[in-house]
């Protein structure tokens, strides 16, 4: 359980495409695109709509990821948290420092990075409940965040292709 992501990005996830295996809650929880979020719990029979909600509407969904107890999702506006597999979503948490969408989600445990389309990264240490900026004022511009197979390590690439992981 929290394993994290293995690949980066949505749709480029294939441990989120292994199939329900009773261990992982990001088995039953997958994002369809940038849209809603489907939910199954008889292993993908059927699929039911599960997305966050906020102003009385469904938010769309670009990415998810598993941290620790919990599934993260990201939204254009930040994001939501679930603790029952994606039954129920806390509200929506804004993300420090970016109007961008925020686009990318990568967990170890309840280390979380999460990365918007302008190249902002925040992270959180408590499994997505609160988060913080960790771009500086003149920093590289991040493209692209994951986490490694075995969920041991977290890594991001900068603009230009230099790779930086964690300890």
């Amino acid at each position: 359980r929290g394993a994290g992501r293995r690949g980066g990005g949505a749709g480029r996830d294939e441990g989120r495409r292994r199939g329900h295996d009773g261990d992982d809650p990001a088995d039953d929880v997958r994002p369809h695109g940038l849209g809603p979020l489907l939910r199954s719990t008889d292993g993908g029979l059927a699929w039911a709509l599960a997305s966050p909600t906020a102003d009385g509407g469904t938010v769309p969904v670009g990415d998810l990821t598993a941290a620790g107890d919990a599934v993260l999702v990201a939204t254009g506006a930040g994001t939501a948290r679930s603790t029952d597999d994606g039954a129920t979503w806390g509200p929506l948490v804004a993300l420090p420092q970016s109007e961008a969408r925020w686009e990318e989600l990568a967990a170890v445990g309840d280390i979380v990075l999460a990365r918007a389309s302008d190249g902002v990264l925040a992270r959180s240490t408590d499994g997505g409940a609160t988060w913080t900026d960790r771009t500086s004022s003149g920093a590289r511009p991040w493209i692209a965040i994951t986490s490694s197979a075995d969920g041991s390590k977290l890594a991001a690439v900068e603009e230009g292709g230099d790779i930086w992981t964690s300890a």
